[in-house]
């Protein structure tokens, strides 16, 4: 793909060269399909394709592409669709209990048709040498992409919009990498990254190569674009008072690089209380013409852990770029409050800088970092 960074391997043949091409004008796929996925998974076949179509392939049922360590797994959409005809929870699952770490998902367009709660639903989906690209979803009754625990996956090019909650709904994604993905028109926010317990659903652990229990390290988002969701553009962390059972831990380490997040309801950026280690460059963030007046450019939610480490580069005029981290991030007040009358952060100089002051808060002004 033009313009694609090449810096991870991308499978795309299989041992086997033989594939199963599926073409259109049947009323229902999800056997043919299933039964396609299966062979690939055995290793019977090579690859599963999807023939070039103007109209969706009819689904009445999720496909699960379920984990296997010594498997590979080569399908390709050739842009075509994929559609729920029934109430289901996801047109596609991948994934499983069991590491996935080598396969190519890619070039197809999931229509959820209001019928499916997810689009995509991708769980423990490892390695550099796994790719989700080019994958585009709509019209989910909850979230476009809910990916748990999806350790060091790649996902390029991938779009979601129009659902009725999240676009990316991204939990535990240890370094889990996005590049030039867009979020667009969904209910809620357009990423929400999150520590993986921190909703009823997850139950399970994560544990990284090394046998180390992982608690939300975050993922990179780099050239990612959300607008024009119904709330925020990027959350990230646990969000309080949203009936979530279990607690979340801390989510460290999430990467925004060469992000556009504009015209959204609510904040641009909002950070969290147990977001820790965020970094941020090379990204504009601005309020869109449905923004309530209360909302930010960018938002932090205090904690009272004082050990917090947010760094941003922001661009002084035409003077070179400064570089700032938590020591010199300050309350507005100590006092947390009911939002929208939370504290919010402000930027302030530092002895060589006195005359600095940066408020990220502005809703008429957007916030550039460099």
């Amino acid at each position: 793909m033009p313009g694609e960074p090449n810096y991870f391997p991308m499978p795309r043949t299989a041992g086997s060269v033989s594939a199963i091409t599926l073409t259109p004008g049947k009323t229902d796929y999800a056997s043919e399909l299933q039964f396609a996925i299966d062979n690939m998974i055995t290793g019977t076949v090579g690859r599963v394709e999807l023939a070039p179509s103007p109209t969706p392939y009819p689904l009445s049922k999720t496909i699960v592409i379920p984990a296997n360590e010594s498997g590979f797994v080569a399908f390709n959409g050739n842009g075509a669709t994929l559609r729920a005809t029934k109430p289901m929870e996801s047109l596609i699952r991948f994934g499983g209990q069991k590491s996935m770490s080598t396969y190519t998902f890619e070039n197809v367009h999931l229509d959820a048709a209001n019928r499916a709660a997810y689009g995509f639903i991708g769980i423990r989906l490892n390695q550099r040498t796994g790719l989700i690209r080019g994958v585009s979803v709509s019209g989910a009754r909850r979230s476009g992409f809910w990916l748990r625990a999806c350790q060091a996956g790649v996902f390029a090019s991938c779009s979601s919009t129009n659902n009725r909650q999240y676009g990316f709904l991204i939990e535990g994604g240890f370094v889990a990498r996005f590049l030039q993905c867009t979020s667009d028109g969904n209910g809620l926010d357009g990423f929400r990254i999150a520590s993986l317990k921190s909703t009823p659903e997850d139950t399970e652990p994560f544990f990284s190569e090394a046998g180390a229990e992982q608690w939300g390290q975050g993922p990179e988002l780099l050239d990612c674009v959300s607008s024009n969701n119904e709330r925020d553009g990027i959350s990230i962390g646990r969000p309080p008072l949203e009936g979530f059972a279990t607690p979340g831990t801390a989510l460290f380490n999430t990467t925004l690089s060469n992000a556009s997040i504009a015209g959204n309801t609510r904040h641009g950026l909002r950070l969290l209380g147990d977001a820790y280690g965020v970094l941020i460059t090379n990204s504009t963030i601005t309020p869109g013409p449905k923004t309530v007046a209360w909302a930010s450019a960018a938002y932090v939610d205090p904690r009272e852990d004082t050990n917090r480490f947010i760094r941003a580069r922001l661009p002084r005029g035409d003077k070179p770029v400064l570089e700032y981290q938590s020591p010199v991030l300050t309350f507005v007040e100590t006092r947390v409050k009911p939002w929208p009358n939370a504290p919010r952060w402000t930027l302030t100089g530092d002895a060589t800088t006195p005359d600095l002051k940066v408020n990220l808060f502005g809703a008429s002004d957007g916030w550039v970092v460099a």
